[in-house]
């Protein structure tokens, strides 16, 4: 398998590294138009990786990855799901989203390190 998309986009990552059940779900604390930046963000970060999904899962560490972005996938949906009502779960979703992610691209700089990215190098192992 060549390996195309994913040192694309460790390279874009390089430089950044909410009344039935009475619970309380405060509303508007950050402005509508960011927490729809907020979300066309995760949607966007999410559909890149999951674009790469089978390169992913023909690294060393394949099972982590997938896990990873499978519950990213979780995220998204619950952010997508809460981003108008509830800011908290809104908030909650959001970070872990990006907390899963981060561990991916520190997982992902590693393997580069160790020179698992290299086309010639799963082609051979392949």
């Amino acid at each position: 398998m060549t390996i195309r998309i994913l040192p694309w986009i460790l390279e874009q990552e390089a430089g950044a590294f909410q009344r039935l059940d009475r619970k309380w779900r405060p509303q508007n604390l950050l402005p509508e138009p960011y927490r729809r930046s907020l979300l066309k963000d995760l949607q966007g970060r999410y559909e890149r990786v999951f674009s790469a999904l089978d390169e992913f899962a023909s690294l060393d560490r394949g099972a982590i990855y997938v896990k990873l972005i499978h519950r990213m996938r979780l995220y998204v949906q619950k952010a997508k799901f809460s981003w108008r009502f509830d800011d908290l779960t809104f908030f909650q979703a959001v970070a872990g989203f990006y907390t899963d992610y981060g561990t991916l691209m520190r997982l992902l700089a590693t393997d580069k390190a160790r020179g698992r990215l290299d086309s010639s190098q799963v082609e051979k192992e392949g």
